[in-house]
């Protein structure tokens, strides 16, 4: 204890000093492991990254308005024409342009689609930076290092000596760029009978410097679509598919989070409409940068979806290449499905939105445009596609037709026992579930089909709605679109008055016969018990004409015709157990009404008299005892 309170006595050992020593430079020597080994790479790391994201921003953010600048609003005829020279396009379903000047994709129309119904004007899908709705694609390079001269928009590219001067499926055409500084830019441009571009980017070094370059493509548009329009059920917008998940993004949520960056092997990426789409699909071979990009703007803001490739090391006296694909047209589902296979693209369907219920949705369109190319006839091949799905439900159905059947049969028992228990709700609750219980009915059994075809009309919903072999597809008489509402109108007697109702008036004449036939099934369904529940059940019909007379024309009739099987199945089975069929008790007085629910109960009594039992004879007074009031009321 005193050498512990006495520092004087306290002496240090040798091998302590020792130990000492070689305890700092076990030390020293893992500073100098960590900081060489795991601190500077991470260091030098981290710069390649922050120079390579500056370089990829410096050479793909572009700014809409140095290139808006203009005197007076240019057409579109006129900003195709102030870009200079340019590359004609001719497909069978594609013509336009690529502008010399930059190289960009800019003027892009679809041959085989018009507007409207008139077909006179066509689709127009990519146009200039100085056209009303700029939309246009970009490819070029991304030097890892400053100091080089890259292509830009302000390019002057050729025509490479033996190309053709139109671009066809059977011609390619290549377009050649010398920076002057020993680097030869080329671009293979090659186009199928369809949508899709390959670009082939190749770089000549006939440098004494090895180079080290990043491919990229890009797809910007300057504003939002003009006719487009906010739909629950549809996404119109920034999309793409990488990472294994589709990513879908609106406008409004890029002007809020302006850049979302992602690295993946393979994907694509771009901006769809409800029928057309523009977009990128890289290498799907290597690990690319995908990334959603907003700018605000003077009048509108800027949008683009661009990819970049792995960096790519040109040797010295060497040349390298890398291929991508843009796709720009029309969202044909077999055509995407074609090239899903064809090029490796990983889910490029869903390009169309068919929405969570995608499992559904695609068999149907399938199997609706299977039956109508083979018939010929879209209109008939929808109705038998009606067909195949009562078919489909035709045993759940049965189940709840027989459920309705039994309901309407013991209806006259269920009004005794609410009279009887009227002031007794728990009495009256419990009585019923007896009455259910010995009469074998289930009363949850109707809602079985309804539940069931609720997914079904959603899923043909978006397959009327969203896929372009619906669109401008003809019914028998009026309707000209099936994709489009129904144009008549109730309030100007389907056309015969002259003059045009407002929008929320366009009831239209399927809408009407689709009434008729939910008041005929609300008429063969077991009356509610409530006064509350009745008056529900009554207007739920108009509710339902209303809301879906705003819904493709297709979808109407697919729910009209469908009511129609269900009523005929229902008016069968309940002719076949015997049950009383009331369809225009709607349409009837009160006094009617009560009389047929008289003679029911009495025909109820007479049918099961062989059934009553000593408990039974004990009710029967109460049973007549409804009629004895009515009349008094009376």
């Amino acid at each position: 204890m005193k050498n512990f309170q006495n520092p004087q006595n306290h002496k240090y050992h040798s091998e302590d000093r020792r130990n000492l020593i070689i305890f700092m430079i076990t030390v020293f020597a893992l500073f100098a492991l960590y900081d060489v080994f795991i601190k500077q790479p991470y260091i030098d790391t981290m710069k390649e990254e922050q120079a390579q994201k500056a370089a990829t921003q410096q050479a793909t953010s572009i700014t809409p308005q140095t290139e808006q600048a203009t005197q007076r609003p240019l057409t579109r005829a006129e900003a195709i024409a102030q870009t200079g020279e340019r590359l004609r396009i001719q497909t069978p379903e594609l013509s336009g342009s690529i502008a010399l000047k930059g190289g960009r994709i800019d003027d892009l129309i679809l041959t085989q689609y018009y507007q409207t119904m008139e077909e006179q004007d066509k689709v127009i899908l990519l146009s200039p930076t100085t056209a009303p709705e700029p939309h246009y694609g970009e490819f070029g390079w991304i030097a890892e290092r400053s100091g080089v001269t890259l292509p830009s928009r302000m390019t002057q590219w050729q025509i490479k000596d033996g190309s053709p001067k139109i671009l066809t499926p059977e011609a390619p055409v290549t377009l050649v760029w010398d920076n002057g500084e020993g680097l030869t830019f080329e671009r293979e441009i090659s186009v199928d009978d369809h949508y899709m571009f390959r670009m082939t980017q190749r770089v000549i070094n006939a440098s004494n410097n090895d180079i080290t370059l990043y491919p990229y493509g890009l797809v910007a548009r300057h504003g939002q679509p003009e006719v487009q329009k906010k739909s629950f059920i549809l996404h119109e917008g920034p999309i793409g598919y990488f990472k294994d998940s589709l990513q879908e993004h609106t406008f409004k949520d890029l002007t809020e989070k302006p850049e979302r960056t992602s690295l993946a092997q393979g994907g694509w990426i771009g901006f769809t409409q409800k029928y057309w789409f523009a977009g990128l699909i890289p290498d799907q071979s290597v690990q690319s940068k995908f990334r959603f990009l907003a700018r605000p703007g003077e009048s509108r803001n800027f949008y683009q979806t661009d990819v970049m490739g792995p960096a790519m090391t040109i040797p010295a006296g060497q040349e390298k290449a890398y291929e991508s694909h843009f796709f720009a047209g029309a969202k044909k589902v077999r055509q995407l499905d074609a090239y899903e296979k064809q090029l490796d693209i990983p889910h490029f369907d869903l390009v169309v939105d068919f929405g969570m219920l995608y499992f559904m949705t695609k068999p149907f369109f399938y199997i609706l445009t299977w039956l109508s190319s083979t018939i010929g006839s879209f209109a008939i091949g929808l109705l038998l596609f009606t067909v195949l799905v009562r078919l489909l439900v035709f045993p759940l159905a049965n189940k709840s037709y027989r459920s309705f059947a039994k309901m309407r049969i013991i209806a006259p028992k269920m009004k005794e026992l609410q009279d009887r228990y009227k002031d007794d709700r728990e009495g009256m609750q419990k009585a019923l579930f007896e009455l259910y219980k010995k009469e074998q009915v289930n009363p949850a059994a109707g809602c079985l089909p309804l539940l069931l075809q609720i997914p079904i009309f959603f899923a043909l919903y978006k397959v009327l709605y969203v896929t372009i072999e619906m669109r401008h597809t003809p019914f028998f008489g009026w309707i000209q679109d099936m994709s489009a509402p129904d144009p008549t109108s109730l309030f100007n007697l389907f056309g015969v008055l002259p003059y045009e109702p407002i929008s929320f008036l366009m009831i239209g004449a399927w809408p009407c016969i689709m009434c008729v036939t939910l008041l005929l099934q609300q008429q063969l369904s077991p009356p509610p018990t409530e006064p509350m529940q009745k008056q529900i059940m009554l207007m739920m019909p108009f509710v339902m004409t209303y809301i879906l007379a705003s819904f493709p024309a297709g979808l109407v009739i697919y729910w009209t015709w469908s009511n129609f099987l269900s009523i005929i199945q229902q008016i069968v089975l309940m002719k076949m157990m015997g049950a009383d069929i009331h369809l225009f008790r709607f349409f009837t007085g009160k006094k009617k009404a009560v009389q047929m629910d008289d003679e029911a109960t009495q025909d109820f009594i007479e049918e099961h008299a062989e059934d009553v039992t000593d408990v039974e004879e004990t009710q029967a007074k109460p049973v007549t005892a409804p009629k004895r009031r009515r009349k008094k009321k009376k």
